[in-house]
């Protein structure tokens, strides 16, 4: 029976447990051209410094037009690969697998970094701003701006990389219904988008290099999302980490019984896992080992990422160890993290 402290290799990586930090913004931490800071690497050596198998630095954006707020880290010029070969290095000297999330806002670009958003078809965003649909060389260059990037962050000294297609971003923005009505191949396919980023990282990147998935479990069903799982594997994924989609909604075809140890989200993560032949990360209010053991231990999934426990108290696993209890996250209204990371009741860097 596998546990929160069995290895897993991934890979040629024998990764050291179950437990994954995941990608996590600290806005603030970056300033307007985007730099890794001191307080960045702080914050990734203390995260890592707990002990988890995988870290995955926050999402950094592939095109500075693309920046889902000034202050994003950036991966779109050779000059970010010093700063964030220091991430990678505090991350390897506690002898964890290093990736870092890259990423492309889409429709949803800060209104100060764009006033022409992209996405793939024209649509009315909700601050009134109007999408315009890519062109096809605008997607084959944004599917470049992340080639280059993946490249960097194979400079910067990270064993692989995450594509961002969660929670509303460009790729999710291609895998939706509710944005993209394409009428060629890039509609009629709507994981096209992803699946070729991901044969383009792979054909420049080699076979060692790791290329992981964040996907929405939920969209445009559990069905649906079972399908760009396989769609992923089969274009040469490593690992997918499934989250939310477009909409952060229960899908209506999802068997899901409330229960104590895990919701609805991590429930889609544990459906998909049964139709691929990856590993999967499953993540979303984890925020007590209690949990992460349980859906471990009974086979669920391969890892489980805990964003808010982590944060609060990296120990975890220590702690676990030495049967002692862990600081919980206070599950503030409005989280701190999500704001300002200094207004986190825990906050310590």
């Amino acid at each position: 029976m596998a546990t929160l402290f069995t290895q897993y290799q991934l890979k040629q990586y024998a990764v050291k447990n179950r437990l994954v930090v995941p990608p996590i913004v600290c806005f603030g931490y970056a300033d307007k051209d985007g730099y890794v800071s001191e307080k960045h690497i702080r914050h990734y050596d203390r995260l890592a410094g707990g002990g988890a198998g995988i870290v995955i630095v926050e999402a950094s954006c592939v095109n500075k037009d693309a920046r889902l707020s000034e202050n994003q880290l950036g991966i779109w010029d050779n000059a970010y690969i010093p700063g964030l070969s220091k991430l990678a290095s505090v991350i390897h000297a506690h002898n964890a697998v290093a990736l870092i999330q890259i990423h492309h806002a889409g429709l949803r670009v800060d209104q100060n970094v764009s006033d022409t958003p992209l996405a793939p078809s024209d649509i009315t965003v909700n601050s009134g701003r109007r999408a315009k649909a890519m062109t096809k060389e605008q997607i084959a260059e944004t599917m470049e701006d992340f080639t280059r990037a993946a490249l960097r962050a194979r400079e910067a000294g990270f064993d692989g990389v995450e594509l961002h297609a969660c929670h509303q971003y460009l790729i999710c923005q291609f895998l939706s219904p509710v944005t993209n009505k394409r009428r060629d191949e890039y509609g009629a396919d709507k994981a096209k988008f992803a699946v070729d980023i991901i044969g383009n990282i792979r054909r420049a990147c080699g076979n060692e290099f790791v290329i992981g998935i964040r996907m929405g479990g939920n969209d445009p069903d559990l069905k649906g999302a079972i399908g760009y799982a396989q769609a992923f594997e089969a274009a040469g994924a490593d690992i997918l980490h499934i989250s939310t989609g477009y909409k952060d909604y229960k899908p209506p075809d999802l068997d899901y019984t409330e229960n104590e140890h895990y919701n609805w989200i991590v429930r889609s993560g544990i459906l998909i896992e049964r139709y691929v032949h990856i590993p999967v990360i499953v993540v979303n209010c984890v925020r007590k080992p209690e949990q992460a053991a349980y859906i471990v231990e009974e086979g669920l999934a391969d890892f489980v990422a805990a964003a808010k426990g982590l944060l609060v108290d990296e120990a975890w696993l220590a702690k676990i160890q030495n049967n002692e209890s862990v600081i919980l996250c206070d599950g503030c209204r409005r989280c701190g993290w999500f704001i300002k990371p200094e207004t986190c009741p825990h906050y310590r860097v």
